[in-house]
Order: structure tokens, then sequence, then C-alpha cells
């Protein structure tokens, strides 16, 4: 009985304190919804909607768009490299863009891919993309313009997202 009321008393003094909040002080904001994003140097990459959007953070109270590319459908995952983002999308796969002049962004090049592909991750000359039920992907990307299938591994479910 001592050990449930010292415990009760534990609770209620942990309970009883008025733990202040998490101070949410936010310096600017993208007005829009989104799926990813990447900041690299002074430029956030969006990932949402249609398409990749760049904003220029350099003033983090005030971000402003500075360029977008629009895709097929839906920008599922970003990533971005060398002045390079590598963009996950529903149907389209995996698009490669240059952003070395933010304000316009172009293709390079692009692997359609079989699933629905929701994340992308790179590390040196590949990529590794989550595709949905057709699970994890890699691809070479020694050659931006022409990205080839290395394998595939089945993840017995929907593949979504990377650990990094």
């Amino acid at each position: 009985m001592k050990k449930i009321s010292f415990l009760f008393l534990v609770f209620s003094i942990i309970c009883g304190f008025n733990f202040p909040a998490s101070a949410s002080n936010p310096l600017g904001s993208f007005g829009e919804a989104f799926n990813d994003i990447k900041v690299s140097e002074n430029y956030a990459y969006v990932a949402g909607g249609y398409g990749l959007k760049i904003y220029d953070i350099s003033t983090p109270s005030s971000p402003v768009l500075v360029g977008s590319y629009t895709t097929d459908d839906s920008a599922n995952g970003v990533y971005v490299s060398d002045n390079t983002a590598y963009i996950s999308t529903e149907w389209s796969g995996l698009l490669i863009i240059d952003v070395s002049n933010p304000s316009e962004p172009t293709l390079i090049g692009s692997y359609n891919t079989d699933g629905a592909a929701i994340d992308v991750y790179v590390s040196g000359t590949k990529a590794y993309v989550a595709d949905g039920l057709a699970g994890l992907l890699i691809i070479d990307i020694s050659n931006l313009s022409s990205p080839t299938l290395l394998g595939k591994y089945d993840t017995d479910g929907f593949a979504v997202s990377f650990c990094q």
C-alpha cells in the first residue's frame, strides 16, 4: 500500500507541475503544404504538389520563391547535392534537376520506376528510391542524363522513407 501511495504522490507531483511548452516562434513561412524539404546553403528545396519550389532563405523571416520546376504528378521527396536536385514523384519516378541557377531549374535526366516513388536518398553515384509497393531501387546516376537500374529489393510492404 505504501508503494502505491508513493507512486501516486510522485505521479501527482509530476503532473501538477506546469511545464512550459517549448517555444514556437517561427521565423518565416512557405505558406503552402509540402511533402519534403531539404536545405542547402541559403536555399530551401521544397517538394510538394506538382513540383519543386526553390526558396531563398538567406533572410529566414522572409523566404523568397526564386524558382520552380513543374512535375507531371505529385513530388514526394527531394535530395540535393552538388547543384543537383533529385525528386521522387508519384508516377514519373526519379527526376534529376540541375539547380545551379536556382531561378531556372532544368531537367537533366529521369528514371521511370515501376511503383510510386515516395523518397530518394543519394550517396556518391547511387540514388536509392523508396518506390512504394515496388520496394527499394538502387539506381546508377554516374551519368545524370541517363540513369540506369543497378538492382532492387522487394521490401514485402510499402517502401516509403529512408533514415538519414
